[in-house]
């Protein structure tokens, strides 16, 4: 009972480590509606593993000490590589 209120503790930090420049965001240029618009904040995802607790908010990993929910570090992740053009065979004529 005591680990899953720490898990549930733990997200609602993640969530709030978000900085509040992440959620919204001004997209340049004049998309359908000529303006800015609204990303969705990253969903936190928990796991537990011995005595630590590691929460995952967007690319930033978070360890936490699972008896005092201590922060005891914090890195970020590598950005996955944006999707390339479709395999296949090339144009005719090439």
């Amino acid at each position: 009972m005591v680990m899953l209120l720490a898990l549930a503790v733990l997200a609602v930090l993640a969530v709030a480590m978000i900085r509040p420049g992440a959620v919204m965001a001004q997209q340049g240029g004049g998309g359908m509606m000529g303006g800015g618009g609204m990303m969705r904040a990253p969903q936190p995802s928990v796991a537990a593993s011995g005595d630590s607790v590691f929460v995952v908010v967007g690319n930033m990993l978070y360890k936490f000490d699972a008896k005092t929910l201590t922060l005891g570090g914090k890195t970020e992740l590598p950005k996955p590589p944006l999707p390339g053009p479709p395999a296949g065979p090339p144009p005719p004529g090439q």
